[in-house]
Parts: C-alpha cells; sequence; structure tokens
C-alpha cells in the first residue's frame, strides 16, 4: 500500500498510474507463480524423502531385531555352556537349552523377515543362522557324548577338542554382527 501511495504521489498521468498498477499486479502474480511451484517442488522432495525414511525406518528395525536376536543367542549359549560344561547333575541345564532353542528360533524368525523385507534375497541370512546353529550343536554334541573330565591331562584334551569349537561359535557370531552392522550403515 505504501508503494502504492508512492506511485501516485510521483505519477501525474492517470493512464500511467492504471498502466503502472497493472505491470504491478502482473509481476506480482508472475511472483506468486514462482512461489508456488517452489513450494510444489519442496512439497514433493519433501513428500519422498518422508517415503525414503518410512521405508528405511521399518527396514533398520528388522536388522535391529536381527542384531537383539543375535545377541541374546550369545547370552543364552554363554548361560547354557557354564553349566553344561561343569555337566552337573544338581543343576536344569535342559531348561537352559530350551532357552538357547527359543533364542534360535526367533532368530530365525528374524532373519527370514531380514530375507524378505531388507536383503530380498530368498534365504541368505536364514542359512547363516543355519551356520550359528550348527556351530552350537558341535558343541552340544561334544559336551553330551563326552562326560566330565576326571584328571588335569583329561580336562586338557578336552579344552583341545572344544577350543575350536567355541572358537568357530564366537567366530559366526561376530561375523554376522560385522555384517549386521554394515548392512544398518548402507540403510541409514
Amino acid at each position: 500500500m505504501g508503494i502504492i501511495v508512492l506511485m501516485s504521489i510521483y505519477v501525474t498521468d492517470r493512464q500511467s498510474f492504471d498502466s503502472l498498477l497493472a505491470n504491478l499486479g502482473d509481476f506480482g502474480s508472475f511472483l506468486g507463480g514462482v512461489g508456488t511451484m517452489i513450494a510444489a517442488a519442496a512439497a514433493a522432495v519433501g513428500v519422498d524423502s518422508w517415503l525414503k525414511q518410512l521405508r528405511v525406518g521399518q527396514s533398520l528395525v528388522v536388522v535391529w531385531d536381527v542384531q537383539v536376536a543375535l545377541r541374546k543367542i550369545h547370552a543364552a549359549e554363554i548361560s547354557w555352556y557354564v553349566h553344561a560344561y561343569q555337566r552337573s547333575k544338581d543343576f536344569d541345564v535342559e531348561k537352559l537349552e530350551e532357552d538357547v532353542i527359543k533364542a534360535f528360533e526367533v532368530l530365525d524368525n528374524c532373519a527370514h523377515e531380514l530375507d524378505a523385507i531388507v536383503v530380498k534375497n530368498q534365504f541368505e541370512w536364514s542359512n547363516k543362522v543355519m551356520d550359528i546353529q550348527l556351530a552350537w550343536r558341535e558343541i552340544k554334541s561334544y559336551l553330551e557324548k563326552h562326560p566330565r573330565p576326571e584328571n588335569v591331562a583329561d580336562v586338557i584334551v578336552e579344552n583341545e577338542l572344544l577350543v575350536p569349537k567355541n572358537s568357530q561359535f564366537s567366530a559366526v557370531y561376530k561375523e554376522y554382527l560385522e555384517q549386521l552392522e554394515k548392512l544398518e550403515q548402507t540403510l541409514k
């Protein structure tokens, strides 16, 4: 309004003033159109980013679920191993073994989700679950088939046999955890 009042003071010809107002109106319409295009572009970018966040967010949740399930297996395996290694008749090792088996079931379900939603490769992570499960079963099988060592020489022999099996389990666990962390970083 101030500009229009100032222009009306300086422009004495009524026809020039009307022409100037029409030009200013056209310029304002042009600026309004440019502003609308900028707003539309910003909205399109914003909606695209929002949709990407929804997809990536879902994928990250699946990866985090697998990481949690894998860590729970590691914790359950440690608890089971401590008592299974002692081969004590006083303690219910079967309960701890059931906990490990349940943790593997949860991991297997999470791995199927990861294969279907994120990786979109039929059985990549499900196969990895089998690898860590096989490593655990080797330890379990050894402990079930062999009695508790009675003397120091037997303990040394047993440790020579168990250390590679435990190392295999730990190596597979660490490898999969690292792969999950890399997958998480690629999704971010």
